[in-house]
C-alpha cells in the first residue's frame, strides 16, 4: 500500500543498533511514502549525507534525539522530525510530520521578522521581544521602555507616549493608534504606532507596531500648504485686482491734480500750490506701495542705499510692532549701495519683522540695523564687501532641526492656520535674485536673520530736491488719446500751455478714424487701456496705415503687465508730471 490518509502525522518504529528497520507501523510507511520500509536503513531513508547519519548514530543515547529533514514526494515538500533513543534491543523511535508547524513558523518569520513595521512586546516595563525592523531602527530588546522613550522621543511628545504606555500596561482603555515624533541624527521623524494589550507567556503585556511615516506626513503638509497657498494666492489676486483698479483711477486723478498744480505754479501760484505738488508726489509713492502689496508692480532693480531704506521704513515698521515689543532701528554711518528692487527689499524687511514679532508672544526687544561686513568666499557666493540687513529678536528661538528647512516653501514652525511658510521662502528668492544670501543664527536669548547683499559701486538713489516747475516751449501737433475726460483735458491744457497744437480723441477707434481721414500730426500720445481699441492695438493699426509717426504710450501702472517687454521701460507711468511729459515729447519732436 502506498501511503495512508493525508491526515497521518506520526508513526512508530524499531530498529537494530546499526539503524536497520525491524518494524514500522502504517504511519511510518505513509510518512515515508512506501508500502513496507522494514529492512531499510534509517540512514538511507532519512539522511542524505552518510557521514551525518554515522555521527547521529554514534551520538544516539538513552535519551531521545531529534533530526529534521525535507522529504519530497508527490504531495510536495514535507518536514519530518525523527525522535529516537537507544534501548537494550536496539533503537526505538517516532517519526513526526511537522510541515504545518514549519509553515506557521515560516509565515511568522515573513510577517514578523520580515515586516517593515517595528514590533515590540513590553512586559513589566521591559522590552521582552523586538523584531528585526525594530532592532535596525533602534536596538530595544532587553531594555527598559522608559529609557528608550527618553532616548529617542521629541520633547514635546515625551509625556504623551509615557502616559499611553503606562495606561496600556495598567489595562486602561486608551487610543491604540496615534503618531509621535522622534529625533534621529538631528532630524525630526514621524512614527505611527498601533498598540494593544496582549497576554505573553501567560502574563499581561503591551504589543506595539510602529512605522516611519515622515514622508507621508510631509506630503500631507505639502498638500495642505499648497491648498492654503492657493487660497492665499486667490485672495492676493483679488487684492491685486483691487489695487490695480484703485491705482489706475487714483493715478488718473493724480495726473489731473499734478498737471493743474504745476500749471498754476507757472502762473505764480505760490507756496500753497507747491505743497499740492509735493502732496501729489507723496500720494504717488503711496500708490506704488499699494501695488507692491498687490504684486502688480514690475520687477525694477536699481542702485539702492540700504542705510537710507532702513531709515525710511522705520515709521512703517513701528506700525507693525505692538507696544509690548521694544523696537530699535539703527542704520550704518555710511551709504550701503546695493542692486535690488527697493519694493521687494522693503517686503523682505517687513516679512522678517513680522516673523520676529510672532516669535515674541510676550514682551521682547526687536533690533533692525544695517552695516558693512567683509565676507570670505563661500559656497554659491563670492567673497567681498557686503551690506547686511539684520533683524534680531529676543523670542522663542528656532529649533536646531528647523534651521536647515527655514527657507523651504510651505515650511513653518507656526501653528496650523497661523502661517503658510511662504514669507521666508519669498524673502530668500528675492535675496538670491539680488546675488545675496540669508543667514539664520539662533542662540539662547536672541535669534538673528541676516540678509547679505553685495555692495555695488556708484551713487545710490538719494532723493533729489524737486525743481520748481519751469516753462518748456515746444512746437508741433500732438494727437492726445485717453478715455478719461479729466485726464484728457488736463493733459491738453499742459500741451497747449507749452505751445503745442493738440487734437484729442476719447478712444483708439476715434483716433484711428481721425488719422484715416487725413489728420496730420507729429506724434501720438495714447493711454494703454481704453475701450474699443487700446493703445497697443492703435499703434499696430497706425503702422498698417503706413503712418510712421511716433506713438508714445502712457499707463497707470496697473496695466503694466499687458505691455510687451520692449515697451515696459519706455512707457510713461501715471501720474504724469507736466515736465516729464514735455521732456519726452521734446526729444521726439527734436525740441
Amino acid at each position: 500500500m502506498r501511503g495512508t490518509s493525508s491526515g497521518t502525522k506520526l508513526g512508530f518504529f524499531s530498529a537494530t543498533a546499526e539503524g536497520l528497520l525491524l518494524g514500522a507501523d502504517g504511519g511510518v510507511a505513509a510518512l515515508l511514502d512506501m508500502p513496507d520500509p522494514v529492512g531499510r536503513s534509517l540512514g538511507e531513508l532519512l539522511f542524505s549525507d552518510g557521514a551525518r547519519f554515522e555521527t547521529w548514530l554514534s551520538e544516539l543515547g538513552p535519551d531521545s534525539s531529534r533530526c529534521e529533514r525535507l522529504w519530497v514526494d508527490e504531495r510536495g515538500l514535507r518536514w519530518l522530525e525523527l525522535h529516537a533513543r537507544r534501548t537494550e534491543r536496539g533503537i526505538e523511535g517516532v517519526l513526526l510530520d511537522v510541515s504545518e508547524q514549519r509553515d506557521i513558523a515560516e509565515r511568522y518569520r515573513l510577517l514578523v521578522d520580515g515586516s517593515p513595521f517595528g514590533i515590540v512586546i513590553i512586559q513589566d516595563g521591559v522590552v521582552v521581544y523586538s523584531n528585526a525592523a525594530q532592532e535596525a531602527m533602534l536596538p530595544s530588546l532587553g531594555r527598559r521602555a522608559d529609557a528608550l522613550i527618553e532616548q529617542q522621543l521629541h520633547p514635546e511628545d515625551l509625556e504623551l507616549v509615557r502616559r499611553r504606555v503606562r495606561d496600556r500596561e495598567a489595562g486602561l482603555d486608551v487610543p491604540g493608534s496615534y503618531r509621535y515624533r522622534i529625533l534621529r541624527d538631528g532630524e525630526v521623524r514621524w512614527i505611527h504606532i498601533w498598540s494593544s494589550r496582549v497576554t505573553y507567556r501567560g502574563r499581561p503585556a503591551v504589543q506595539a507596531l510602529g512605522i516611519d511615516v515622515t514622508e507621508e506626513v510631509r506630503a500631507m503638509e505639502r498638500a495642505r500648504g499648497l491648498e492654503v497657498a492657493l487660497d492665499q494666492a486667490r485672495r492676493l489676486e483679488a487684492i491685486g485686482r483691487l489695487a490695480g483698479r484703485v491705482a489706475h483711477d487714483f493715478n488718473n486723478l493724480l495726473t489731473v491734480i499734478l498737471t493743474s498744480a504745476e500749471i498754476a505754479a507757472l502762473d505764480g501760484g505760490g507756496e500753497d500750490v507747491q505743497r499740492i505738488i509735493e502732496a501729489s508726489i507723496r500720494a504717488r509713492d503711496l500708490v506704488n506701495q499699494l501695488l507692491t502689496v498687490g504684486r502688480r508692480s514690475p520687477h525694477s532693480p536699481r542702485l539702492v542705499d540700504l542705510t537710507r531704506l532702513v531709515g525710511r521704513m522705520e515709521v512703517l515698521l513701528r506700525g507693525l510692532v505692538p507696544e509690548r515689543v521694544s523696537l530699535r532701528v539703527r542704520g550704518a554711518a555710511e551709504e550701503l549701495p546695493v542692486w535690488v528692487d527697493p519694493a521687494e527689499l522693503e517686503m523682505v524687511l517687513t516679512n522678517l519683522v513680522v516673523n520676529a514679532v510672532d516669535a515674541m508672544p510676550g514682551a521682547g526687544e526687536l533690533r533692525v540695523l544695517s552695516r558693512r561686513e567683509r565676507v570670505p568666499d563661500r559656497g554659491g557666493a563670492e567673497g567681498g564687501d557686503y551690506a547686511v540687513l539684520e533683524v534680531c529678536d529676543t523670542g522663542e528661538g528656532i529649533a536646531p532641526e528647523a534651521l536647515p528647512h527655514l527657507f523651504e516653501p510651505f515650511f513653518t514652525t507656526k501653528a496650523e492656520g497661523q502661517g503658510t511658510g511662504l514669507g521666508l521662502a519669498m524673502a530668500h528668492a528675492v535675496v538670491e535674485r539680488a546675488g545675496g544670501f540669508i543667514r539664520a543664527i539662533s542662540e539662547p536669548g536672541e535669534t538673528c536673520l541676516q540678509v547679505f547683499l553685495p555692495l555695488r559701486a556708484g551713487a545710490a538713489d538719494a532723493p533729489a530736491e524737486r525743481e520748481r516747475p519751469r516753462r518748456i516751449r515746444l512746437s508741433g501737433r500732438v494727437l492726445l488719446v485717453d478715455d478719461d475726460p479729466l485726464v484728457r483735458r488736463a493733459l491738453e491744457r499742459v500741451l497747449r500751455h507749452s505751445g503745442l497744437d493738440v487734437v484729442t480723441a476719447g478712444d483708439g477707434r476715434e483716433a484711428l478714424a481721425l488719422l484715416d481721414g487725413g489728420l496730420d500730426v507729429d506724434v501720438i500720445l495714447s493711454d494703454v487701456v481704453m475701450p474699443n481699441l487700446n493703445g497697443l492695438e492703435l499703434r499696430a493699426a497706425i503702422r498698417e496705415l503706413g503712418n510712421e509717426r511716433p506713438v508714445l504710450l502712457m499707463t497707470g501702472y496697473a496695466e503694466a503687465s499687458v505691455l510687451p517687454p520692449e515697451d515696459a521701460e519706455q512707457v510713461l507711468r501715471k501720474p504724469l508730471a507736466p515736465r516729464d511729459v514735455l521732456e519726452v515729447l521734446g526729444a521726439l519732436l527734436g525740441g
